[in-house]
């Protein structure tokens, strides 16, 4: 059997040779190795190559993958990579030095090319012995030259772009300019994009510029920082979209999209159980005094049954022997028998500090068992409880150990390690005991669906090989806010964290928690959500549409009101619903695809799971040419770029295309092609005659609109029921109210011209 397989793609191998010769087929690198020094910087997420760089390149169809210094010696898989990036890191020592420049120079021997933003992070050693000659290779190679002198006052230097398309993005320099460093290009290949001039017009030096070998900017010229009222302020100086396309030669690539499905942005939404059992200030129509689950219940799911919605109980939230009650449970059967609700779990205990329970033992927990507000696993003595009461800790962790105790740091924020404690920590329990718990509350034919991480949101690698190992998808985490707070696309958060190889897809947008300054105040501000619903779509769609928020938004009318002028607005926006748990396993799919170029206009994509969709930026004289083409089901040009729609029954798609000079016009062909669809197709299937026949899955109202190549009339045939519809002006548009479908057929044919 082996053999067999071998045999086949062998000779699949050879005979896309004799068709694409081998020069002209090229797959994406994707990967961008981003160096850090974890003895600097416990976890990626610190850094400014995670907080800043990864959602651009993520845009542009890379992934980051972060290394410790220290491992880049034995790093030797590069055959996928495209990039070092090295984003204002700090300065390091000697030792990891040597590591980082030997792994440079090797890389550029590769034609691995670097991108280097802010100040090497090998400067304070500039005068090292053993180290200089390394340095000096490095910018040999490089296409620069830094010389040791720094330009510190800049009172008499202005600035010189090289085109507009890269500065000036969120913010525009300032008459005060930061200090740099002398840098000057040694390669005629280098092209500066931003230089220093003296004012009587005298080059000083280079601040950035792009070459074969990669790129660079100068310390303080590509982000602008500021702490104002002890928050973080950044803008974007540098286009960091167009700069990292141009530096990476990506824009003929096309890009496995997250944020489109059948020509309309994705929409998915999730509920975390905090607060399931919270006394509402809202009384409703038969009862008083209802939980705020109970609230979210009747005035949010019940109405809306075309949203379909995640919806994750904590574990101890239903259990009889933590904090559960008969009301709690009854509740969350009522949930989860809606047919628009996937149940979910959010965890067991809800851990607020997961790096807290890495190494856990009790002992580490007891000095917080006295903060706990629903009781915990140990019995207080009577003097215990009078200190409690008088707000000092438990005294016993340190009384009963005979080595000496160091109080454990919890993570700014967050007074005790989880949400409840009523037994020691099981991670375990956690996992798939909190899967097995909600399972016995839900209808026959469902299961949990997915999990949502608690807390601060950065689970260990365990935790995330539990939830592996339990086989369903993940999410939460992020918290993207590009809004007047928040106004930066530095504030778009990466799709997902990598730890070890383990995905973590996180959530598109914030919850209401980080509107509500963590639900203090402000209850009505989670209304400003729609103000990043709209920046992360136009003019570059970075996300799709995420209605993120917890038990507790019923607990207040002001929060609940937002909750309504959200869902409201949903009416305007054209949306595809989806369930969480598709888009947690498209973000997972997302870092797996791969990206074959076959020829100049020819593509495939393999390995691609759940991407349906690719996308071509600036591509907008472009089109698919669907006779040439396998396993496309439609296109559409938005922004600039085309989206191309792929079959999800075809595992080889390849796609074709072909010059479009019909601006303002959709291009033509000889086939009939979708354009957009509220339901996801597949199975799609043309004759001889454009005769079509797809299978829908979806929610909601049906609106569908094709692209046919003949005038005339049409006969649809969907779930028995017959219509025939006149096409106008080489479209055939489609609204059908259902209410909710899983892989319904659909069909259509061309009865008379």
């Amino acid at each position: 059997m082996k053999l067999t397989k071998v045999k086949i793609f062998l000779l699949f191998y050879f005979s896309l040779c004799l068709i694409h010769p081998l020069e002209t087929i090229q797959e994406l690198k994707r990967e961008v190795i981003a160096p850090y020094s974890r003895s600097k910087i416990e976890d990626p997420w610190f850094t400014y190559a995670f907080q800043y760089a990864t959602t651009p390149l993520e845009h542009l169809g890379l992934i980051v993958k972060f290394k410790d210094i220290k491992e880049l010696s034995d790093f030797k898989e590069t055959k996928n990579v495209n990039a070092i990036l090295l984003f204002e890191m700090p300065q390091m020592e000697f030792e990891e030095a040597q590591i980082l420049l030997t792994f440079l120079i090797e890389s550029l021997k590769k034609n691995i090319k670097v991108i280097l933003i802010g100040t090497p992070p090998w400067d304070n050693l500039r005068y090292a012995r053993n180290i200089e000659l390394q340095i000096e290779d490095f910018w040999s190679l490089f296409g620069l030259k830094m010389e040791s002198d720094w330009i510190v006052y800049t009172y008499n230097i202005k600035l010189q772009m090289n085109g507009f398309e890269f500065f000036d993005f969120e913010r525009e320099f300032g008459p005060i300019l930061e200090p740099f460093p002398i840098v000057k290009s040694t390669s005629q290949d280098t092209i500066e994009i931003l230089s220093a001039y003296t004012k009587q017009d005298k080059k000083v030096s280079c601040l950035a510029s792009y070459s074969p070998r990669g790129a660079y900017i100068s310390q303080g010229y590509a982000l602008f920082e500021n702490t104002y009222g002890g928050k973080d302020y950044k803008k974007w100086y540098l286009n960091p979209f167009t700069f990292f396309s141009k530096a990476l030669d990506l824009s003929l690539f096309p890009k496995p999209d997250t944020t489109t499905l059948c020509g309309k942005r994705i929409f998915y939404s999730q509920i975390d159980g905090d607060g399931w059992n919270n006394k509402s200030e809202i009384n409703l129509p038969d009862k008083t005094n209802p939980s705020s689950s109970e609230v979210i219940y009747e005035e949010i799911l019940k109405k809306n049954p075309y949203l379909p919605v995640s919806v994750a109980v904590i574990g101890a939230d239903v259990d009889f022997e933590w904090v559960g009650t008969e009301e709690s449970q009854k509740i969350a059967r009522k949930i989860y028998e809606l047919d628009w609700i996937q149940p979910a779990t959010h965890t067991y205990s809800h851990p607020f500090d997961w790096n807290f329970f890495k190494n856990y033992t009790p002992q580490k927990e007891e000095p917080f068992l006295s903060f706990y507000s629903f009781g915990t696993w140990k019995k207080r003595s009577f003097m215990t409880s009078f200190w409690n009461l008088l707000g000092f800790p438990s005294k016993n962790a340190e009384e009963e150990s005979d080595a000496p105790f160091e109080y454990p740091i919890l993570e700014e924020g967050y007074t005790v390690p989880r949400a409840f404690a009523n037994m020691p920590f099981n991670l375990n329990q956690e996992i798939q005991g909190s899967i097995s718990k909600i399972e016995t509350l839900l209808p026959k034919g469902k299961k949990v669906e997915s999990l949502h991480w608690s807390g601060n949101c950065r689970p260990f690698f365990k935790a995330l090989y539990l939830v592996k190992q339990a086989n369903i998808p993940q999410i939460n985490g992020g918290g993207t806010r590009f809004d007047g707070e928040f106004p930066s696309y530095g504030d778009v958060k990466p799709l997902a964290r990598i730890v070890n190889g383990l995905i973590q897809p996180f959530s598109s947008m914030a919850n209401e928690n980080e509107y509500t300054d963590f639900w203090k105040t402000r209850f009505f501000a989670f209304n400003q959500l729609q103000v990043t619903w709209n920046t992360t779509g136009i003019p570059i769609r970075l996300r799709p549409i995420d209605l993120y928020y917890h038990m507790y938004s019923g607990e207040k009318l002001a929060s609940l009101s937002a909750l309504k002028e959200n869902i409201s607005a949903l009416s305007k926006k054209e949306i595809i619903p989806v369930e969480t748990s598709f888009f947690a396993k498209l973000i997972k799919s997302f870092y797996q695809a791969a990206i074959i170029k076959l020829s100049d206009n020819e593509f495939k994509i393999d390995n691609r799971g759940f991407v349906n969709t690719l996308r071509w930026d600036k591509s907008f004289l472009k089109c698919v040419d669907f006779d040439a083409s396998k396993g496309v089901i439609g296109q559409r040009h938005l922004h600039g770029s085309l989206y191309v729609f792929l079959d999800p029954s075809i595992k080889d798609p390849s796609i074709q295309l072909k010059e479009h000079l019909q601006i303002g016009n959709l291009p033509m062909a000889s086939k009939p092609y979708l354009v957009s669809s509220t339901y996801a197709l597949s199975n799609f299937k043309t004759d001889e005659n454009n005769n079509v026949q797809v299978y829908l899955s979806g929610y909601g109202p049906l609106r569908m609109v094709w692209k046919v190549p003949q005038e005339g009339l049409y006969s649809i045939n969907f779930k028995g029921r017959k219509e025939n519809i006149e096409s106008q002006k080489g479209l055939l548009e489609l609204n059908i109210d259902t209410v909710y479908e899983k892989k319904e057929r659909f069909s259509f044919s061309l009865l008379k011209n």
